[in-house]
């Protein structure tokens, strides 16, 4: 058979075997996966436009007669502003028909970061005489109890109160538009954010900003102490407070998860560096 006809064959089980991607999405970000096409096969290709790298897996669901470049299923990490190949498909026979589906499921973040040992974040407000933390590490948690918030700290603070860089970093995703929040489940997805990527690889989250309330955009490096926005009371939130937490992104099973990590707050009184938890005074 010759190679023409060989792909006219092969576009003949295109149309019945393969189906679009099944995307899962976890945050809202511009990465995409498309086809193209190449001689006698598909090339999957990874588009990512933001500011962060973006952690890929990709598995075959469904395959017959197919030989890939880079064997399949595959985790890989696309860096920010770039587009790279992830693998190509072609007929493992050229006289055979083929074809295949495929899924794949991405995540901000690099899996394979390790973080920097105990960095010294700065306190993500200027804390005043009786502010302390209200949810933490070291007491019994209410909404702390899920993988990417064990070790995360709420900071009781009036709304409008500044939120500063913890940490230095580039701002790979904000949200600004909510003005909803209060304790019903359904306002989990509503909180305002900000949400800085490391040179480690880690990320800090801002969350429950008031609406309106973001002064940094995507891209924006930033330095540590400088203004990210103002505090709020939106999303799943009892009242107007600071949720912080480091993160980095991790392999589970056959997706990725945003992890939370321990980190420790300095802060002027001694002994300077402490891990923070529930009830510590941040004034001195």
């Amino acid at each position: 058979m010759s190679a023409a006809r060989s792909a006219l064959a092969a576009l003949a089980v295109w149309i019945c075997l393969c189906c679009s991607p099944t995307a899962r999405a976890d945050i809202p970000y511009p990465f995409f996966v498309r086809e193209v096409d190449v001689i006698d096969g598909k090339r999957l290709v990874a588009e990512n436009e933001g500011f962060a790298p973006v952690s890929i897996m990709v598995r075959l669901t469904e395959s017959r007669n197919v030989t890939a470049s880079r064997p399949l299923p595959m985790a890989v990490v696309i860096p920010p502003r770039s587009t790279e190949v992830i693998t190509t498909l072609t007929a493992a026979s050229p006289q055979a028909p083929w074809g295949f589906r495929y899924i794949y499921h991405h995540f901000v973040g690099d899996f394979k970061a390790q973080p920097a040992g105990d960095w010294p974040y700065r306190i993500p407000v200027d804390p005043v005489q009786g502010t302390r933390i209200s949810q933490g590490p070291g007491a019994p948690l209410t909404s702390h109890d899920k993988g990417y918030s064990r070790y995360a700290v709420d900071i009781p603070v009036p709304i409008g109160t500044p939120v500063l860089a913890a940490r230095a970093g580039t701002v790979i995703d904000t949200r600004q538009g909510s003005d909803h929040g209060g304790m019903e489940p359904t306002y989990a997805g509503e909180a305002n954010y900000v949400r800085v990527l490391h040179d480690d690889g880690t990320q800090a989250l801002y969350w429950h900003l008031k609406q309106n309330g973001v002064l940094v955009r995507p891209g924006a490096r930033v330095v540590e102490g400088q203004m990210l926005g103002l505090s709020g009371n939106t999303g799943y939130s009892s009242a107007p407070h600071l949720h912080f937490a480091v993160q980095v992104t991790r392999a589970i099973g056959d997706r990725f998860e945003a992890m939370s990590v321990p980190f420790v707050f300095r802060r002027a009184a001694a002994p300077g560096v402490v891990a923070p938890k529930a009830g510590l005074e941040l004034w001195r």
